[in-house]
């Protein structure tokens, strides 16, 4: 073996580690921290960098978000007793789709939901 492939090996060796790596990394909060894959509502608000005029953390736009009429897509959550959670995938979703609709709104151009089971989603409750 030529040193010339045995660089192109060691190369393609730490380009596939390091894509593994990358798709293996969990995000992280403002803070630094790891983030679980089910949040509090503080949780949530430090990870979107939810802050206000004073600028410590809020969840007021979360709980607002929760609140909504089903057809008005509310924020996914689930209640476990008088814990509210949120499922990090879920929550990353409709905060896209929210963006799209935000955006719709604006432009007046209608959105059709992409995704066909997502008010089935908005609203997930435990049982306990």
């Amino acid at each position: 073996m030529t040193v010339k492939n045995e660089v192109e090996r060691i190369v393609d060796r730490a380009k596939y580690e390091l894509l593994a790596m990358l798709v293996e990394e969990k995000p992280e909060s403002e803070s630094g921290a790891s983030l679980p894959e089910w949040l509090t509502a503080e949780q949530l608000a430090d990870y979107w960098q939810l802050r206000n005029k004073q600028g410590t953390l809020t969840t007021a736009g979360l709980l607002k978000w929760i609140a909504r009429k089903p057809e008005d897509f509310p924020l996914p959550h689930a209640r476990m007793g008088d814990l509210i959670r949120f499922h990090r995938t879920e929550v990353d979703q409709w905060a896209r789709e929210e963006a799209t609709r935000r955006g719709a709104r604006r432009s007046k151009t209608p959105v059709t939901d992409t995704n066909s089971d997502s008010k089935l989603r908005h609203t997930l409750t435990a049982v306990g």
